[in-house]
This record gives C-alpha cells, sequence and structure tokens, in this order.
C-alpha cells in the first residue's frame, strides 16, 4: 500500500471526484479509479488496469485503451458531465482481425454505425489516447498504511 495514493477533483458541478491510483499514476493524470458522489452515495465511474489504461486531459476528457487480445484494440474517450452518475461517451474506436479475409481492419463508430479508417489514421488516434498533449495536473495524498 506504500505506493496508494489518492486525488479530489472537481468537473465544475460543486461535486467532488475521486480518484484512486498509485502516485506517480495519479500525478501522471491516470488514475486507477474513479469515483462520483450520487445522493451522496460513492458511484464507481471507471477502473483501469494493465489492459485498459485510462488517461484524463486537461478538459475533462478521459481517453482509455485498452487490448482485448493480441489482433484486437479499443479506443474511447468519455467525459462527466455535470451532476451525472455515469460517463457519457464520445468516441469509440477499434481495430479487429477478419479470419475469413485474414485481414487486420480499423473502424471508427459514428452515431451507431461502422466507419473504416486507415490503419494510419487508427495509429494517429492511437498516439493520442495513450499519450493525450495537455494532461490534467493534480496533486496526489499518499495513503498511509
Amino acid at each position: 500500500m506504500k505506493n496508494r495514493a489518492l486525488i479530489s477533483v472537481y468537473n465544475k458541478d460543486g461535486i467532488l471526484e475521486l480518484l484512486l491510483g498509485t502516485i506517480d499514476g495519479l500525478n501522471d493524470s491516470a488514475p486507477n479509479s474513479i469515483f462520483t458522489l450520487q445522493n451522496e452515495k460513492p458511484v464507481l465511474l471507471a477502473s483501469f488496469w494493465s489492459r485498459n489504461s485510462g488517461v484524463i486531459s486537461e478538459d475533462g476528457v478521459i481517453y482509455s485503451v485498452g487490448s482485448g487480445g493480441a489482433a484486437y484494440t479499443y479506443l474511447s474517450s468519455f467525459i462527466l458531465e455535470k451532476n451525472a452518475d455515469t460517463l457519457t461517451q464520445l468516441t469509440n474506436i477499434r481495430n479487429d482481425y477478419s479470419i475469413i479475409e485474414n485481414n487486420l481492419y480499423f473502424i471508427e463508430i459514428v452515431n451507431g454505425k461502422n466507419c473504416y479508417i486507415t490503419e494510419q489514421e487508427f495509429v494517429e488516434f492511437l498516439m493520442i489516447y495513450s499519450d493525450p498533449p495537455h494532461r490534467m495536473k493534480m496533486k496526489s495524498i499518499p495513503i498511509v498504511s
């Protein structure tokens, strides 16, 4: 428990959000869990782990990069709207592999429809989602065991 910490942030609605993670992770805007309060009770908004990482940008967008296996990567972004108890998904991008065609393909889902994108476009999204240019600045509070 030596490397665990917490931080509290607002999304400008007056409700305090709680971020849990490692000291290094929180100092780098990469929490393990994000909670908010709804009716004075904690609500888990998101959890991240080794195959599903999350980073919060300066403007409050949460970028997530996940893996469902060697040929499956997904990229998502979310925001926490004022007074909400769930995250609102902004983007949904993924790659997959077609066994029939023996081909890797890339999709951005827009308005519920699959829109095929190029591998280069996917790589550019992956770079941004993995390392947003303006990460939220945070100061963690170590949890003492």
